[in-house]
């Protein structure tokens, strides 16, 4: 259910910043960009800013003229929406934008986020930050259009894994439901998503695939993409999205882990933690300074790859 003290404090003020993390991936954009939709039928102005323009997978959307990257732009705002984030870093440079004398509100679904907002709503069991911006859709009883629900079938699909995580729940399902009633084509929404790789991306794939690894009898499964590999066939970070599910798809493997080179940064690795069954990896990316859900989360360290990928197989491997 929203929260009383969202609904007073969005009615009070009538200039948005709506920012999400780092990477920002179905949920984080689709969540975005249905609240400004909300916001712009209640009458009131609302700026998406973001560290970094979404993936190219997320074109077919038609939202990038509309997100604010440039960190010394000047923006006009009364308050801050923050969605989708565990944790005040995660928003990343976008932070920048931030006034201190501002009221930041926090909206998400993360088991580890830690109420940064001065207002804060935090849902651990809802699916996606979707599913909660749909529900402050209904507490405003605001009319969800194609648009709209195209952003939020984008947010929970992508955040639930096809609806295929433990968070999905028959309310979930009911929600998804409604918005296809708006005129949504489920397929063609699929194929945008999931069957729209170049070969460029399969072939990096590939070579993701041969380097998988496992410990602890072969309950954790681990792969690697490293910036020569990126380079190789001129591809971004953004396009191993997924990568790591292949890893969690093996049988008997209770932990799945990609580590994700920085090729602007080397030293710099990303880490996406994915379980199945009782195997709590929220917990596991928290002794790395991470966190997300119970099946899926992720942490950033700095260091030298193979050192990384040790430190963290080694402390899984005592954790589990």
């Amino acid at each position: 259910m929203v929260k009383s003290e969202i609904i007073e404090t969005i009615e009070k003020y009538n200039k948005y910043l709506i920012v999400s993390h780092v990477n920002p991936e179905g949920d984080s954009l689709g969540s975005q960009f249905a609240l400004k939709g909300l916001l712009s039928k209640l009458g009131k102005e609302s700026v998406i800013a973001n560290e970094a323009e979404p993936a190219e997978l997320y074109e077919f959307l038609d939202i990038n003229d509309d997100i604010i990257t440039d960190i010394k732009k000047k923006i006009d705002y009364k308050a801050i929406i923050a969605l989708d984030c565990p944790v005040i870093k995660r928003v990343g440079r976008a932070k920048k934008f931030f006034k201190k004398d501002k009221i930041l509100i926090n909206i998400d679904h993360h088991i580890s986020n830690t109420n940064f907002g001065d207002v804060n709503w935090v849902e651990p069991y809802t699916s996606s930050c979707g599913e909660m911006v749909y529900e402050l859709y209904k507490a405003f009883n605001v009319p969800i259009d194609y648009r709209s629900a195209l952003f939020l079938y984008v947010a929970i699909i992508t955040d639930t894994g096809s609806f295929a995580y433990e968070n999905t729940s028959s309310r979930t399902h009911a929600i998804v439901a409604e918005l296809i009633d708006r005129g949504l084509k489920p397929n063609l929404i699929y194929q945008k998503l999931y069957e729209n790789r170049t070969a460029s991306e399969v072939k990096l794939l590939k070579d993701a695939l041969s380097t998988i690894r496992f410990a602890k009898d072969e309950k954790i499964a681990y792969m690697y993409v490293t910036k020569s590999m990126l380079d190789r066939y001129n591809l971004d970070l953004d396009v191993t999205e997924g990568f790591v599910n292949y890893a969690r798809s093996i049988n008997g493997v209770k932990v799945a882990m990609i580590f994700l080179q920085n090729p602007s940064n080397e030293k710099r690795i990303g880490i996406s933690f994915r379980s199945k069954g009782e195997v709590d990896v929220d917990k596991l990316a928290s002794l790395f300074g991470g966190g997300g859900h119970k099946n899926a989360s992720g942490c950033v360290l700095s260091g030298d790859l193979k050192k990384v990928i040790k430190k963290v197989v080694d402390t899984v491997t005592r954790s589990i």
